[in-house]
């Protein structure tokens, strides 16, 4: 079993884009350098050559031997995650996305990796996936709150519009989900080819588009173990952008069925008609449960919702003690 674990984990790369962010830079390499994590690590930052230069020097002092550390300043987040594919692509049949402040259970990653072994009619898998208060890291990690991340759930149908209502009506974030690098370089060569240096309005904008492309390429399995532990969005100190504005209009909106009108039109020309349709009923579901959430009694939610999220809070953070625990270790 030893022998082919390594195996699957040597074939598997994390890529992770960073501006400006060296603490959480070194916290990912420690972080996996002490999960004995054997696939490949790339980090791409966006920071000046001066930064990176500190960036190298301190992590030769981790002494990481499976880290891949590139720069390039001019890099939006897709043209990094771009340029991160294009440097594993030979090497490794699998990849997945991690934030900067984002991490990943390396035994969920070897799950995820064997399943796709096993089920080649699937083209990626997630696991449970918490987030985590974890601010600080210039004086250590201190995990605040921890909460559910997403739902179990399965996204297998075989007809892919079928497979896009699903994930409007239940939304899920597949950027995190270990991908086949071969059926997802060309997503994210299209992203850049359409928008090119185009920004989002939006962060959450990329992820949408990504997802959407992600769910409409192929089948998504769900597997009930540990997987991913996000960062706070909240605790992020350079971010900058605001809660999404679920009524997207004017050029944001055309950004958006732009890109999911080539990524149809790339299965088939007739499909690209449905890019506008499924924008519009994303968002409209989207908005709904917002609108049903903000319905729910106040005094119901603080009485007895925050409570039992405080207790299910306890028991996830004692779920993952481990991999908290490895934050803290110098």
């Amino acid at each position: 079993m030893s022998a082919l674990k390594g195996g699957i984990l040597q074939s598997i790369a994390i890529i992770i884009p960073s501006k400006d962010r060296l603490h959480y830079c070194l916290a990912q390499i420690k972080y996996y350098k002490k999960l004995n994590f054997e696939g490949k690590l790339v980090i791409i930052d966006s920071s000046s050559e001066s930064d990176f230069s500190v960036l190298e020097n301190e992590s030769k002092k981790i002494g990481y031997a499976n880290l891949k550390l590139l720069n390039n300043p001019s890099f939006s987040t897709h043209q990094a995650i771009e340029f991160g594919l294009k440097q594993v692509e030979n090497s490794c049949k699998y990849f997945v996305f991690s934030g900067d402040d984002d991490f990943f259970v390396v035994d969920g990653i070897y799950k995820a990796t064997h399943f796709l072994d096993l089920h080649p009619d699937f083209i990626g898998v997630v696991g449970k996936g918490i987030v985590a208060k974890h601010i600080d890291l210039k004086d250590g990690i201190g995990i605040g709150w921890v909460r559910t991340y997403w739902k179990p759930r399965n996204i297998s149908d075989e007809n892919r519009l079928v497979r896009a209502s699903a994930i409007s009506r239940r939304y899920i974030n597949l950027e995190f989900a270990v991908k086949r690098v071969s059926v997802c370089v060309g997503n994210q060569i299209l992203m850049n080819k359409v928008f090119g240096k185009v920004e989002f309005n939006k962060a959450t904008d990329l992820e949408i588009c990504s997802t959407l492309a992600i769910v409409l390429t192929g089948k998504i399995k769900y597997l009930k173990t540990r997987f991913l532990i996000r960062g706070d969005h909240n605790a992020r100190p350079n971010l900058v952008n605001k809660p999404l504005d679920f009524d997207p209009a004017g050029e944001r909106r055309n950004n958006l069925i732009l890109y999911l009108s080539a990524v149809l039109n790339k299965f088939d020309k007739s499909l690209g008609i449905q890019a506008e349709n499924i924008i519009t009923y994303f968002f409209a579901t989207v908005k709904e449960k917002k609108q049903r959430r903000a319905r729910v009694s106040t005094k119901f939610y603080f009485l007895f919702v925050r409570a039992l999220k405080k207790f299910h809070g306890i028991v996830l953070r004692h779920y993952y003690k481990k991999y908290f625990n490895a934050f803290f270790r110098s």
